[in-house]
C-alpha cells in the first residue's frame, strides 16, 4: 500500500489542473488568429466559448484543490495504491505521482491520437 500526504497529493493535482488550463489557453490563442479570417457559425462560436469556459473551470478547480490541500493536516494521508493505474496517460500518471512527466516530446514531432 502506498500512502502519501494528502496536502502533497492535492497540491500535485492542483498544479496539473493549472498546467492543463495553460495548455488550453495557449491553444485558444493559437487558434484565434486562424479563425479571424473566417466567418464563424454559431456552433463554432459556442465551441470557442466552451474552450474558454473549460480553461476557466480548470483554473478554478486548481485553486479549489490547492485550498483543500492547505486545509489538510500534516498527518492526513491518502492511500494512492491503484490510483495511477486507472489513468490512460502515463506522463500524467508520472507527474501526479511526483515524477517529471513530459507534456511535449523533445523531438518536436507531433503525435496525433
Amino acid at each position: 500500500m502506498t500512502h502519501k500526504a494528502a496536502c502533497a497529493v492535492l497540491e500535485s493535482l492542483s498544479q496539473e489542473l493549472a498546467r492543463q488550463a495553460e495548455r488550453i489557453d495557449r491553444l485558444e490563442h493559437e487558434i484565434l488568429p486562424l479563425l479571424a479570417c473566417h466567418k464563424l457559425s454559431r456552433a463554432q462560436l459556442h465551441a470557442l466559448q466552451d474552450l474558454d469556459l473549460l480553461c476557466q473551470s480548470l483554473r478554478d478547480l486548481s485553486r479549489y484543490t490547492s485550498a483543500l490541500g492547505a486545509q489538510a493536516g500534516p498527518d492526513d494521508r491518502l492511500n494512492t495504491t491503484g490510483c495511477f493505474e486507472v489513468l490512460h496517460l502515463r506522463d500524467l500518471a508520472d507527474r501526479l505521482g511526483g515524477g517529471e512527466g513530459h507534456l511535449r516530446h523533445d523531438s518536436g514531432e507531433v503525435d496525433l491520437f
